[in-house]
């Protein structure tokens, strides 16, 4: 169970040895993620201010990390809102706009592969206007629909040839090279 927080309330992480002491008179409180039950960590509150939110460092068990912005839920959980980076510890980074403890609104998803999505998120799904590039330089844009290319779009391959064409996640129908003129 959360401890809930007051204003004026300052977290610290755990001391490590060879690192600066923490400050005996900031109290250390756990925390457990609302999409994670059973995670619990430490945060490192850098500011408070309930009306705004709160900004936080936070490292998972699991080694993933969170930098950015948090609220509380009414029932005194901390959940990921507004801006924020979140780097797991496979490699992959996702810095934008978070919402309900999940990516929403836009951002970079950015792969170890070397795949990269960039724009539009709806709960932790690419949803909208976006650019998706794949390990190899070939790159789509346009609509996705809950992580599937969806409409009409563009796709570029990796020796730089424009196509157009409809999209229905894999499937391009009807897919026309683009002629420069």
């Amino acid at each position: 169970m959360p401890i809930p927080l007051h204003p004026g309330s300052h977290l610290s992480a755990p001391h490590r040895p060879g690192t600066e002491p923490p400050d005996p008179e900031a109290p250390v409180f756990l925390f457990r993620v609302s999409d994670i039950p059973s995670n619990r960590g430490y945060f490192r509150l850098a500011t408070m201010d309930e009306a705004v939110g709160f900004k936080v460092s936070f490292v998972f068990p699991n080694k993933d990390k969170y930098e950015g912005e948090c609220k509380k839920t009414s029932e005194g959980v901390l959940e990921r809102n507004g801006h924020g980076i979140h780097t797991s510890a496979n490699g992959t980074t996702y810095i934008g706009s978070w919402k309900n403890d999940k990516m929403n609104g836009t951002g970079r998803l950015e792969h170890p592969s070397g795949a990269v999505y960039e724009g539009e998120f709806q709960d932790n799904m690419f949803h909208g206007a976006g650019t998706y590039t794949f390990p190899n330089g070939a790159k789509y844009i346009g609509p996705f629909n809950e992580n599937k290319m969806e409409g009409e779009g563009d796709f570029i391959d990796e020796n730089g040839v424009e196509w157009i064409g409809t999209f229905h996640g894999s499937a391009a129908v009807g897919l026309k090279q683009k002629l420069k003129m």
